[in-house]
């Protein structure tokens, strides 16, 4: 019941989604190379391009890492708090921060 009202506790679900969606690229090309490297394939080094983007992913991942346990203490301290929060407007929001963005 608690969680329902602390718009906070919504804000740290949507930055876990978004770092759990972050973290399946670069795991699916370490995990594919990895088991390639296992069955014996020989591999060409990463392009620069792969690189980058695995880089910057990684940096926004640890980045955002930060935020979680600020996220944590403030909903422990009840920062935000609103006794009549309408938990649909949260659930709302962690389905949208976590669907996938539309270019």
């Amino acid at each position: 019941d608690f969680y329902k009202n602390e718009p906070i506790f919504w804000v740290k679900m949507s930055s876990v989604a978004v770092l759990g969606a972050l973290s399946f690229f670069p795991a699916i090309v370490f995990f594919r190379r990895d088991m390639a490297r296992k069955e014996g394939v020989t591999l060409p080094p990463l392009s620069d391009a792969l690189v980058e983007r695995c880089t910057t992913i990684i940096n926004a991942e640890i980045s955002g890492l930060i935020f979680i346990p600020l996220f944590a203490s403030l909903m422990a301290r009840g920062v935000f708090y609103v006794n009549d929060f309408p938990w649909a407007i949260g659930v709302a929001l962690y389905v949208f921060e976590s669907s996938p963005a539309q270019t």
